[in-house]
Order: structure tokens, then sequence, then C-alpha cells
């Protein structure tokens, strides 16, 4: 019954310092997303940073939202009463959207589910894309 506790109160301790006590099964298998590397040439066909993401990951539901806005639904519809957006990351900073991001520019584009989503926060559990761009030089 103590090693119980003990464990348990390690593994709080550790989740509560932002670090997971436990690796998940995906992570121990190494599935923490699909990435995808964005080829300049073929990036060039497309519209906006939303087309391609909604090319190149058919499991991701990507829809204008009249204008030029879209949404980007990863998990799907399932919160009642939560936000449903993914965390967007560019360049590691989370942004509100993708909008002026150029294609071309793009260098990698990764959706992420499960624990390591979680850890960008509270809107982590919709799930993330993190999108990387060239470097100039």
């Amino acid at each position: 019954m103590k090693k119980i506790v003990i464990i348990l109160l390690a593994a709080m301790l550790a989740v509560s310092c932002g670090k997971p006590f436990f690796k998940s099964l995906e992570e121990r298998r190494g599935n923490t997303g699909d990435v995808v590397m964005v080829q300049a040439d073929e990036a060039v066909r497309y519209e906006n940073v939303y087309e391609y993401i909604k090319s190149k990951f058919p499991s991701i539901s990507v829809t204008k939202n009249g204008g030029t806005s879209y949404i980007i639904r990863i998990r799907g519809v399932n919160s009642m009463t939560g936000p449903l957006d993914p965390v967007l990351i560019l360049d590691g900073m989370e942004v509100r959207d993708f909008d002026g991001v150029n294609t071309v520019d793009v260098e990698r584009i990764e959706v992420v589910k499960g624990p390591r989503a979680y850890a960008l926060g509270a809107n982590g559990t919709n799930g993330a894309v993190i999108i990387t761009t060239r470097k100039a030089g």
C-alpha cells in the first residue's frame, strides 16, 4: 500500500512540474504525430497553408469559415462547452492563425495529438499544428 501511495505522489509531483512521470503507450512507440516536410516546388500549387494542410493530412478537417478565415479540427467536435481549436504554433510561438504565412516559406508541418499536444496548454487536448518556416540565408 505504501508503494502505491509513493508512486502516485511521485506521478502527481512530476505532472505538476510539467514532466510526465510515466510515458504513454504512444510515446513508447514513438507515435506522437504526423510530419510533412514541405517541398517548395509542390507548395507553390496551393493558395495558402490551410489548403496545403487539408491536402496532406486527410484525417484533419480544414474548412473555410466565410471570408478568409479557416477552421482546423484535429480531433473532431469533442467538447460541448470548451474551445475546439487546436494549438497553432509558428516557429516556436503560439499564434491565433496561419494567415499571411506563405506556403513556399514553410519547411515542415507537424500535426500532434495525444500527450505531446497536452503539454502545449489547455487547448492541447484538441491537438496542435506546428509549422516551421525556412530560415533566410
